[in-house]
């Protein structure tokens, strides 16, 4: 009756661990896809920014002649950057 009791109670923990190691290995696989997706994001701002700073010099270029210009484009980026910091990290992974 004990051994009994103690065989059930062996097969609930190996149950609880098999569920254990399928949770992590689902966390992993969630993880894995948001660093993709991080780093996709990334590339996207990356490219926006770089459009954006073409735009900025084509209009400070066409308004040199109406004297400065100030551009608060890069003010705005810097922004994002302070509330976004793993989102701009180089060294994440």
């Amino acid at each position: 009756m004990a051994q009994d009791t103690l065989v059930r109670k062996l097969d609930e923990v190996v149950h609880r661990a098999e569920l254990l190691v399928r949770e992590k290995d689902e966390a992993v696989a969630k993880m894995r896809s948001l660093e993709r997706e991080t780093r996709h994001l990334r590339s996207l701002i990356s490219l926006a920014e770089s459009k954006a700073d073409e735009m900025l010099k084509d209009v400070s270029a066409a308004d040199a002649s109406n004297g400065p210009v100030t551009l608060k484009a890069s003010e705005g980026f810097e922004q994002l950057k302070r509330a976004f910091p793993l989102a701009f990290m180089t060294d994440f992974l």
